[in-house]
């Protein structure tokens, strides 16, 4: 899969078997590349080679008889987050993941999920003061079709609120398995890759259905359009911003 931009900022490349992303700058060097190692079908190690002068990380990953995301330890030596490890406590009873860092860190994380395995709640609570925020979005199948962000600084007042929705074709068949990425790439539980990301960023890429538009507030802020190859595969989908001229383009290749 390559993604690149227009006006450009860069350019991606998600390979599969092994599995290897790399993004490149306008001028055609290599930046940063991920290699993702698996055991039984879940993801057990990111290496990130950075070629910016930049520290390399790399993460290892351990799971729960569930394929639920359990631990995650940060091995760089020398960079921001470098031999810090998050478990993850699962609590059944009322359906929340709660995060403890080691060594402790100024936030609190607790993650609420459903029967279907889906984060729908991020709560995190600054340690040091009043200050927290929340995430919430709600699902239409697996198609995110609302987010509500809020952020307060003194526990009480709003400093930030805001509430994104999201549209769906729920007429087109979607093929193949980009859509998929981020559920595949981790694999079981379908909330790993919230609790890794600790955000809902990366679950905007997965749905059950072409996602077509993202409005703020009732305004649209961007639409998705695609094209398709001959068999129906999605081979390109393009994001075009308010403006209608600036574009992100994520082209799709496939490989047997």
């Amino acid at each position: 899969i390559t993604e690149f931009h227009t006006p450009g900022v860069g350019v991606g490349l998600l390979s599969n078997n092994p599995r290897i992303c790399k993004w490149y700058n306008n001028s055609g060097d290599l930046i940063t590349s991920q290699d993702y190692s698996y055991e039984n079908g879940l993801l057990t190690h990111i290496f990130e080679r950075n070629f910016d002068g930049s520290s390399d990380r790399n993460y290892d990953l351990q799971y729960d008889d569930q394929q639920r995301l359990i631990k995650v330890r940060n091995n760089t030596v020398g960079s921001t987050g470098g031999g810090i490890t998050r478990n993850y406590i699962y609590n059944d009873d009322d359906m929340t993941v709660t995060v403890q860092f080691n060594p402790e860190t100024n936030i609190a994380y607790t993650f609420y999920y459903n029967e279907q395995g889906q984060v729908y709640k991020i709560l995190g609570d600054y340690t040091t003061s009043e200050a927290y925020y929340t995430d919430e979005v709600i699902y239409e199948g697996n198609n995110v079709v609302q987010e509500t962000s809020f952020n307060t600084y003194d526990g009480i007042n709003p400093s930030y609120t805001s509430t994104r929705q999201f549209t769906h074709n729920a007429d087109e068949e979607v093929l193949g398995d980009y859509f998929k990425i981020n559920y595949n790439k981790f694999g079981g539980f379908k909330g790993n890759i919230v609790l890794y990301d600790r955000s809902f960023l990366e679950l905007f890429k997965v749905s059950d259905n072409f996602i077509t538009g993202e409005y703020q507030d009732s305004n649209i802020v961007v639409t998705y359009t695609y094209e398709f190859d001959d068999d129906g595969y999605p081979i390109k989908q393009i994001h075009t911003g308010q403006d209608g001229v600036s574009q992100r383009i994520t082209a799709i290749e496939y490989y047997q």
